[in-house]
Parts: structure tokens; C-alpha cells; sequence
């Protein structure tokens, strides 16, 4: 019987790595008649009817759990007077870890049409963003500028995880 490696699979001649999730329903090889079933998930195995008379069809199916997937937000930087290009640009490359041209970017989209998305994440992530954008303070190159810019979450289409 041909070794394969650990956590791969053979399905019809290829390999591929088996999911994390990934559940061998069941395998069966007309050379030993071995038959099996392993939920990777749980770390459970059980194997039953090895050495059978009856000629088994080699083949192996695998099955993917349906998870459910959490619905994705987008964070929305929403535009003022009161913040200078300078403040966006250091506001985002700190809190985002955006590069000074994405953070520009964002600046200049901000600026001429009102709102820019920062980030799209699960909901428990983007109200921490927003919240960061809050709580940034306000710009000390402008006296006027008395806080921090508003950002606010909008569902993201699709609101799921692909």
C-alpha cells in the first residue's frame, strides 16, 4: 500500500491539502478493502470492516462543513474641514497599517467624494476600527479641528466571508 503523507488525499490521481475542516466520509480500496471514516475536526477515527470478501470501488469522498459565515461591515472614514491631508494620511498608516500611498489614497478619495472605505471585517473588527477613528483626537495642525473624524459601518455586499 502506497505511504501518503499526513493530511493530504489522493482523490482520482492528484493530490491536494485536505482542509481544515474536511471530513473523509468514507474511503474504500479494492486492493486491501479498507474502509474507513475520520472526522479531522472532532480528532475522531474509526475504522471498520478491513480484509472484506467483497470487492470495495476505490474511492474517496470528501465532504466540507458548512459553516456559517459571519456577515463582513465595511468601515466608512467619512469626510470634514477640520482634518488636514496630513492627519488622514498619519491616521490611517497608524491605526491600519496602510502604506503612505494607500493612506494618500484614501486621503484624496475622502476628500473629493465624501467618504472613503478604510477596511471591510466581521463586525466585532470594524466597530474596533471605528471606534480607533474615534478616539484618534483631533488634528493639532488646525486650531478649528476640535476631535477626532467620524467613520461609521455599512453591511458589505455579499456580507459574507467567500
Amino acid at each position: 500500500m502506497e505511504q501518503r503523507p499526513a493530511g493530504r488525499v489522493l482523490p482520482a490521481g492528484r493530490w491536494f491539502e485536505r482542509p481544515a475542516n474536511a471530513v473523509v466520509v468514507s474511503r474504500a480500496e479494492s486492493a486491501e478493502n479498507v474502509f474507513e471514516r475520520k472526522r479531522f475536526r472532532d480528532a475522531t477515527l474509526i475504522t471498520s470492516a478491513m480484509g472484506s470478501t467483497t470487492p470495495a470501488p476505490a474511492h474517496e469522498a470528501i465532504e466540507i462543513e458548512k459553516e456559517q459565515t459571519p456577515p463582513l461591515w465595511k468601515v466608512v472614514l467619512l469626510d470634514d474641514d477640520a482634518h488636514t491631508y496630513d492627519y488622514v494620511i498619519e491616521m490611517l498608516m497608524k491605526l491600519f497599517l496602510k502604506t503612505i500611498d494607500e493612506a494618500y489614497s484614501h486621503a484624496v478619495e475622502v476628500d473629493t467624494m465624501g467618504r472613503t472605505v478604510v477596511m471591510i471585517c466581521e463586525r466585532e473588527a470594524a466597530e474596533f476600527a471605528r471606534d480607533q477613528i474615534h478616539g484618534y483626537g483631533a488634528d493639532w495642525r488646525l486650531p478649528r479641528s476640535k476631535g477626532s473624524m467620524s467613520a461609521t459601518l455599512e453591511p458589505a455586499p455579499g456580507g459574507a466571508l467567500a
